[in-house]
């Protein structure tokens, strides 16, 4: 969601669900939700992949904080291996962004 400002680090696309690591933003957990919601909808719809009725996603977002690094790549390792829970190939984004550690950085000397 570049146009959002948002990193996203994973994600994953299943059968019903999606999963989204993101960067913290100023944005709020629900807005980014809805924005992630909409654009899909949106590119699903225009692609006729749905109908233009059809209700894509429900209105019960789940959302997961984490703080670390450690808890960053768990989280990242989970969101990659989900798709294979369901027999889908592991999959690839140009737009993901590789995680940088983040929120530590190295400091300056």
């Amino acid at each position: 969601m570049r146009a959002c400002g948002y990193t996203l680090y994973a994600l994953a696309i299943c059968g019903n669900h999606t999963h989204e690591l993101v960067r913290r933003h100023g944005d709020d957990a629900e807005t980014m939700w809805w924005n992630f919601a909409t654009a899909a909808r949106d590119e699903l719809k225009r692609r006729d992949l749905v109908p233009y009725d059809h209700p894509v996603w429900s209105d019960r977002p789940y959302k997961v904080f984490v703080y670390t690094p450690e808890e960053m790549w768990g989280e990242i390792d989970y969101i990659e291996k989900n798709p294979l829970k369901e027999g889908l190939p592991r999959q690839y984004y140009d737009f993901v962004t590789p995680y940088d550690h983040w929120p530590v950085h190295k400091q300056r000397r």
